[in-house]
């Protein structure tokens, strides 16, 4: 019996530069020669397995049309600003065995979109989910068991509606903003960044940093947070919770005075250097963030804490929050896992 050739020593040299390392860019911005063209014109199922598609300039999914992308499709990016706009619908559904990979493509999310789903995708090179900072988005963004290696991102500007990444890896920073859709008209963007950690079966995190702002509803919970920084900025409601925050400074911050009263962090691992929280000193009371049952590097000793980790009102009268500790944990609380990979 002759022996079988292997599928992938019969595809040409183009296509396996797309089928290879989901998260290698490719500074030519090719797009292999047997890809065709991504289709927008009417709602569609892409379900062919290893059929590669293109996007060339700006291409649009309108009002009214949904595209699905099934398992072991690969999109690339043809020329140096490909972008997929999203007015409709983009359903993304790979699997762990047979991920989408979508390369060099910049997903942007119109200012009125239907929703975009994207699970179980890797996508890089100069690709990500994006908005136009100008023009703040009002649509059901839900993306999980992702991967987006560096430069990919996510970085977003809301009016209304829901965000929630879980189960992400996020190599670069990530940036989430929430705007009020007019005067008077405060935003009720509801934020969910949860189990974005080395979890089984999948990698994840926000390995380049975490900045959030403006979010009416913020729920940050499981995750593990390295980067520079991990920002909270302007968040209505905030719950930080069971999160291992690695970046060297942890920020909470309100640039009104009476806002803290809905935050709160708890049951969190925290290893940063620094942690500062701040808002204006309105001269009648001192705010308070409440901080429960966190483990600091087992630093116990709440006095300690305060001399050495944060920095609030005790170390600037112009700050109107101080913190304010419950418990200080013991030992290290391992919600977002325990070790470092």
């Amino acid at each position: 019996m002759a022996e079988r050739i292997p599928r992938w020593k019969i595809l040409s040299a183009a296509a396996l530069i797309a089928l290879a390392g989901a998260g290698a860019s490719r500074t030519a911005h090719s797009s292999p020669v047997d890809a065709i063209p991504f289709p927008v014109h009417r709602s569609t199922s892409l379900d062919k397995e290893g059929t590669v598609y293109f996007i060339e300039g700006r291409v649009r999914i309108p009002k009214g049309i949904e595209i699905s992308v099934q398992k072991d499709i690969r999109i690339v990016g043809r020329g140096k600003n490909a972008v997929l706009e999203v007015a409709g619908e983009l359903q993304v559904h790979g699997t762990f065995e047979l991920r989408v990979s979508i390369q060099d493509v910049r997903i942007e999310l119109s200012p009125v979109f239907g929703e975009v789903h994207i699970d179980a995708c890797v996508m890089g090179g100069s690709g990500g989910v994006f908005t136009d900072p100008e023009k703040p988005a009002d649509g059901r963004l839900f993306i999980e068991n992702t991967t987006f290696n560096t430069p990919a991102t996510v970085d977003i500007t809301f009016s209304a509606n829901q965000i929630d990444l879980q189960r992400v890896l996020a190599n670069a920073p990530v940036k989430i903003r929430a705007v009020d859709p007019g005067p008077g008209k405060p935003n009720k963007v509801k934020l969910m960044l949860m189990h974005c950690w080395y979890a089984p079966k999948t990698d994840g995190g926000f390995m380049g940093g975490l900045s959030v702002e403006g979010v009416y509803d913020a729920t940050i919970r499981n995750n593990l947070i390295r980067g520079k920084r991990c920002v909270m900025t302007d968040c209505d409601k905030l719950t930080f919770d069971a999160n291992k925050v690695k970046s060297p400074s942890l920020e909470f911050t309100q640039t009104e005075s009476g806002r803290f009263n809905k935050s709160k962090m708890q049951k969190c691992d925290i290893y940063s250097a620094r942690v500062s929280l701040s808002a204006p000193a309105d001269g009648k009371s001192i705010e308070r963030l409440t901080i429960d049952k966190c483990w600091f590097r087992g630093e116990t000793t709440e006095s300690v804490l305060r001399e050495t980790v944060f920095n609030d009102r005790d170390d600037n009268p112009e700050v109107g929050v101080r913190a304010k500790f419950k418990k200080i944990s013991k030992s290290i609380n391992g919600l977002a896992g325990k070790e470092d990979k």
